[in-house]
């Protein structure tokens, strides 16, 4: 049977200067979150390691994207300036 948690979540940035919790947070800006102990402990399972040739592969193809389209908008303006000048 799972494990029922409430959290109380404030939606205004929280003001420590000496203030009571009603103060900080008014019941209108309060909200309820109710969730599982199962969520949570999933939650905290451990991320995949960060796959660098995945991330290699992207920037790689963006990069030669990029450069792409600058030696097409160089040379389209060459063309251009070559028709312009007759």
């Amino acid at each position: 049977m799972a494990t029922t948690v409430w959290f109380l979540v404030c939606q205004q940035p929280a003001n420590a200067s000496g203030t009571t919790l009603e103060q900080q947070c008014p019941p209108a800006e309060r909200v309820q979150v109710q969730t599982t102990t199962e969520v949570l402990a999933g939650m905290q399972q451990e991320q995949e390691p960060f796959d660098y040739a995945h991330a290699t592969a992207a920037w790689s193809l963006a990069f030669t994207f990029v450069v792409g389209l600058w030696l097409v908008a160089k040379n389209a303006g060459l063309i251009l300036s070559f028709i312009r000048r007759g």
